[in-house]
């Protein structure tokens, strides 16, 4: 004999086919027809056969119910359709075996649960695990994160790194002067990746001190190339990182021993003057007027130029003594004349050489 399904309550309303419940859970106890008996208080058992089952809590009778309105326990039983019933539940048995058949199915149920994992599905649709830690589900739920679990392209600002050859990757990064690959010694600033894949990349440096100049450099084949500078002032201060020019283009300046100007090529001017402090040479005597000191040094001894401004200029020829040096220009005056001079005037001197 079928067990009658009792569970929860119904209300019924005098005239209406509707059936409602209350905790009764027919579509998942999976009754799909049969006959409702409700026991009426002084009047005894009455019965309503089923049309349909809506829902858990709604099922519609075949006739309108005769009773008085009310709340009601009731047996349900399936007897009378116990074949759809079966037929229906078998149906929906095989919809359920062929799901768990699918591949997404097997390749979740291949998986082995562990804490702080998300399960996903990879290449050809293969199933993994992939780490979900709290901040990671804490961001999901609308919260923040440090700056220092972020990566390098979300954070607030650069994290500092040690090796500029090794950042490969898109985002902000800040150096220092221990940091390996900058552009030149000392050098402190902020460093972006515009652009990688697996063997090249482009990297451009910022200055945070000093100058205001970008560097740019390109990585192919797995080797980076020279730091190059992206722009210049026009004047300021000149720079060379490594036997590359940076910084401005032209830089002037001066100091006790004359004044200077370098040009971002290498090339380097210096100019010096002197008094000759009005000295009397014999005919054809020299002298040696004594030694300038180049207001910014050579690398190498450079071209020198000297010219004589004052009494006599005609008679005296003015040169060089000694081979000269990176740092200093010796000078030496010599009287051409039959008879002798005093000579009162100004000795000037242009060196032109290169300072990398």
């Amino acid at each position: 004999m079928t067990v009658p399904y009792t569970s929860g309550t119904i209300t019924l309303v005098k005239g209406s086919t509707d059936i409602v419940g209350v905790d009764t859970a027919w579509k998942a106890a999976l009754i799909v027809g049969g006959i409702i008996f409700v026991n009426v208080p002084n009047v005894g058992a009455m019965s309503l056969p089923i049309a349909t089952v809506d829902d858990n809590t709604k099922i519609m009778a075949a006739i309108p119910w005769q009773g008085a309105n009310g709340t009601y326990s009731y047996a349900l039983v399936r007897d009378g359709a116990f074949e759809r019933q079966s037929t229906e539940n078998a149906v929906k048995l095989a919809a359920l075996l062929n799901e768990m058949r699918s591949q997404a199915i097997s390749q979740l149920s291949g998986l082995t649960p562990a804490a702080d994992k998300l399960p996903y599905f990879g290449p050809g649709g293969a199933g993994a695990l992939a780490d979900f830690p709290a901040s990671a589900r804490a961001l999901l739920n609308g919260g923040q994160l440090p700056n220092s679990q972020l990566p390098n392209s979300l954070r607030g600002y650069s994290a500092f790194v040690t090796d500029l050859n090794a950042i490969l990757t898109g985002g902000w990064v800040a150096v220092g002067p221990e940091t390996a690959g900058i552009p030149k010694p000392g050098y402190f600033g902020v460093l972006t990746i515009p652009w990688s894949d697996n063997t090249s990349a482009t990297q451009i440096a910022y200055p945070t001190l000093g100058e205001d100049v970008a560097y740019r450099r390109h990585r192919a084949n797995g080797v980076w190339g020279p730091w190059r500078a992206a722009g210049a002032s026009s004047v300021g201060q000149v720079y060379n990182a490594n036997g590359m020019p940076s910084g401005a283009i032209i830089e002037r300046g001066s100091n006790a021993n004359g004044e200077y100007t370098r040009f971002a090529d290498g090339t380097q001017i210096c100019t010096a003057s002197a008094p000759t402090g009005n000295p009397t040479l014999q005919s054809k005597e020299a002298i040696a007027f004594g030694a300038f000191t180049y207001a910014a040094s050579f690398i190498s001894p450079p071209r020198r130029s000297l010219s004589y401004d004052g009494s006599w200029s005609h008679t005296l020829h003015i040169g060089s003594e000694g081979g000269g040096s990176v740092s200093t220009a010796g000078v030496a005056i010599y009287n051409l004349d039959t008879v002798s001079h005093a000579y009162a005037g100004t000795v000037y001197m242009t060196a032109i050489g290169r300072w990398y």
